[in-house]
């Protein structure tokens, strides 16, 4: 048998890559695209607070203005998390904070509404999952001859902070011309139908704000009061109210509603064929951030819940994490804990070790092993 080699620049690459991925640092969660919109600048990518709105976590407890009020230890000994999730999930915010931030987003609750009511007539646009577009007044897809290029292109459209130019679709989306922008927006006017009025949820090019003022005509869909609506906005504007009410504003019912939103990997099986836009080098990946940042520090719902022996809800929230980042352990951990609190350590470590443990061949990430380890899951017997 003859030994396979490699060339020593091909090896280096290799290796290069190998240690690439066992790079476990988290990364910050990076900012909004712009001020505008209805956080404005108070938000970052995922809807949490910006840091320089809140206040480090008060660890002893009896904090109405976080998410999670009570002391670390309650939520340390109920659920699979550390101080450092805790601390960057749940951070105190200060009053002034709280009251400045009390009427943002008023449209809110109707935009929340609209979506989970089949008759309304606002398009939908399913990202936290599959992408899906739904329009109750649309044309039918099946008469769409390129329904997948053009369901790309309202999912591109929908996580756009403003209008693009058919230059800039055009490149964003991998199309030599801007012809073919033109045949998607066509086709996409088709799907999503008309409005109450009798307009287009996607104006024409020449019709758009940029082209009134003189400058570059651009393709924007109606958004704002009364617009297409999209569940990753929704997600992230939910989360973003949630942690500045605090457990004193009801924010479980934000979390829960938020969670209600995932049913699988945000773009679950986009390529970049299809959607050659979210894979552009550079550019903010819609798909990552919330599929990171869910599960990363835990859901709050999941550890709120856990304190009060809500174990329907924890695994409520354990699924969405789950759906969220197929590929994690956080979301399983989380079960395991409920699991624990229903029927036993013994129970939890089985599924510990069925579902974490014996699914790798190598080392656990760090926090995972200090957890199993706290919690005496791996433990056989």
């Amino acid at each position: 048998m003859k030994a396979f080699t490699l060339p020593a620049s091909e090896a280096s690459a290799m290796a290069a890559l190998l240690a690439s991925t066992r790079n476990l640092e988290d990364e910050p969660v990076p900012q909004t695209q712009s001020d505008e919109g209805p956080l404005g600048m108070y938000a970052r990518a995922d809807g949490s607070l910006r840091e320089e709105y809140t206040e480090p976590r008060h660890t002893e407890g009896d904090d109405p203005s976080s998410m999670l009020p009570n002391a670390d230890t309650v939520y340390l000994a109920a659920a699979a998390t550390t101080a450092g999730d805790l601390a960057a999930a749940a951070p105190s915010v200060p009053e002034a904070t709280r009251a400045e931030l009390s009427t943002l987003d008023p449209t809110l609750d109707q935009d929340i509404a609209d979506w989970f009511d089949e008759s309304c007539p606002r398009p939908k646009v399913h990202l936290l999952g599959p992408v899906e577009v739904t329009a109750l007044k649309g044309g039918d897809p099946s008469s769409i001859d390129n329904l997948g290029g053009t369901v790309s292109f309202v999912a591109y459209l929908a996580c756009q902070d403003r209008g693009v130019t058919g230059e800039r679709a055009a490149a964003a989306c991998g199309w030599k011309t801007q012809k073919t922008v033109q045949n998607r927006a066509t086709n996409a006017r088709f799907l999503l139908g008309t409005r109450p009025d009798g307009s287009d949820w996607l104006p024409d090019a020449s019709m758009s704000t940029e082209a009134r003022r003189g400058t570059s005509p651009t393709y924007e869909l109606v958004r704002g009061v009364g617009g297409v609506l999209n569940s990753a906005d929704l997600f992230v504007r939910l989360r973003h109210r949630a942690e500045r009410r605090g457990d004193v504003g009801g924010c479980e019912e934000d979390l829960v509603t938020a969670v209600s939103l995932v049913t699988g990997a945000p773009f679950e099986a986009a390529t970049e064929h299809r959607f050659k836009w979210l894979f552009k080098p550079g550019q903010q990946r819609h798909d990552e951030i919330p599929g990171r940042s869910y599960p990363r520090h835990g859901p709050p719902a999941g550890h709120s819940s856990s304190r009060r022996g809500s174990h329907r809800l924890v695994r409520l929230a354990c699924t969405a994490a789950g759906n969220a980042s197929p590929h994690s352990d956080i979301a399983w951990l989380d079960q395991a804990a409920a699991t624990e609190a229903e029927s036993g350590r013994d129970a939890a470590g089985e599924l510990v070790r069925d579902r974490v443990l014996d699914r790798f061949d190598e080392d656990l990430p760090p926090r995972s092993e200090t957890i199993v380890e706290q919690r005496e899951w791996g433990a056989t017997g």
